[in-house]
């Protein structure tokens, strides 16, 4: 949950805690969110946290590797054989 810049830099945005809430009621166990988030979530209480882990990232190349694990393992692994 944020705003990514043309640069790929991933920025906050508002409604952390309703769009917590509503994740929740989706059944959603991890969200990505926007480094210059992480002090807002961790002075949120427990409850409202809603047992949802974050993830933070400053740009959005970071989530590649949590979201494609097997597709960046198959890139590195095609760089090395190709070299």
């Amino acid at each position: 949950m944020g705003e990514i810049w043309v640069d790929g830099t991933v920025h906050k945005v508002g409604g952390l805690i309703p769009k917590l809430m509503g994740a929740k009621k989706l059944g959603v166990e991890f969200i990505i969110l926007p480094a210059e988030m992480e002090d807002e979530h961790n002075a949120l209480t427990e409850e409202q946290k809603q047992q949802i882990t974050p993830i933070f990232i400053s740009n959005f190349e970071e989530i590649f590797p949590v979201l494609f694990p097997n597709f960046v393992k198959f890139v590195v692994l095609l760089l090395f054989v190709t070299e």
